[in-house]
């Protein structure tokens, strides 16, 4: 059963990774290959590149999903990060997931996830708030824009955990419009994104803001009554679904570049599994095959 469902997996959709290697360099494993050994580390909520490895040289169904005759080094997997965009995929799979009709953004919700530095000594991280666990966390926060319907992974940017949300929603949404040109009809958000110029913002995009407002003001403010608004919840989930099940909390790099690449990983092999569960006809496929 792990065999056809493994190779099903791997066969949802081909990467279109360019093999940008010298030519006289080593061939034995192509960029295709190594990406999907990236997707599938975190699909599996494996928690190093040696945990990868390992599980590639004993798995060998894995190995063939992946399209590899024997498994890579732990190194040669750290390495590929390099040398594959990561952002490239996970965009490439946000078009994959419109084109079969798994999502339609036309209602949006966004909201921040914190996690942990992996040393104290990071010199890009920062010390940053966590109201949900009411306590202060030294790393990144990673700001997520999903398709509220389909509760899946949009759009993301990564910075210090300590700035504002408010301040990443405009770079957010312009990679949003990437994909979604004219399709976003409602954005939903907490208290953390009311501001006057983020109103201004998205109506002059044409996007209602379905937007919390921030009680400090001092004002009594009437609740939304918009009934799209109780969907923003759905942030809540895919950000647990992201630490949870794909190991977003397993961050074992330095600089906001790697929290960058590891949120991309995290979030593309969400999609991946998701698309394949689809393309499965897997009635429970929101909520992930694996």
């Amino acid at each position: 059963m792990w065999r056809e469902t493994l190779k099903k997996l791997a066969a949802a959709f081909g990467l279109p990774v360019p093999d940008n290697r010298h030519r006289t360099g080593p061939k034995k494993y192509s960029l295709e290959s190594l990406a999907k050994v990236l997707l599938f580390r975190n699909v599996f909520g494996m928690k190093s590149d040696r945990e990868m490895a390992r599980k590639l040289g004993i798995w060998r169904e894995l190995r063939e999903a992946c399209g590899l005759k024997d498994a890579p080094s732990h190194s040669t997997i750290s390495r590929a990060r390099d040398r594959i965009d990561l952002s490239d995929i996970f965009n490439c799979l946000v078009r994959r997931a419109k084109e079969i009709g798994l999502m339609n953004g036309f209602v949006i919700s966004v909201d921040s996830t914190q996690f942990e530095a992996y040393m104290k000594g990071d010199k890009e991280a920062r010390l940053g708030y966590c109201a949900a666990k009411d306590e202060f966390i030294f790393g990144y926060k990673a700001h997520i824009i999903i398709d509220a319907n389909s509760e899946l992974p949009i759009a993301v940017v990564v910075s210090p955990a300590n700035e504002h949300d408010s301040k990443h929603l405009k770079p957010l949404l312009r990679r949003v419009f990437r994909n979604f040109i004219c399709e976003v009809q409602k954005l939903l958000g907490d208290s953390a994104y009311d501001s006057s110029a983020i109103r201004k913002f998205l109506r002059s995009a044409g996007i209602d803001d379905v937007i919390d407002r921030n009680k400090r003001r001092g004002k009594e403010f009437p609740k939304i009554k918009d009934k799209d608004y109780k969907k923003r919840s759905a942030s809540e989930r895919v950000n647990s679904h992201a630490k949870g099940s794909f190991g977003l909390e397993d961050f074992t790099f330095a600089g906001i570049r790697r929290a960058l690449q590891h949120t991309y990983a995290c979030l593309a092999a969400m999609l991946y599994s998701a698309i394949a569960s689809f393309g499965m006809k897997n009635e429970k496929w929101r909520r992930v095959l694996v």
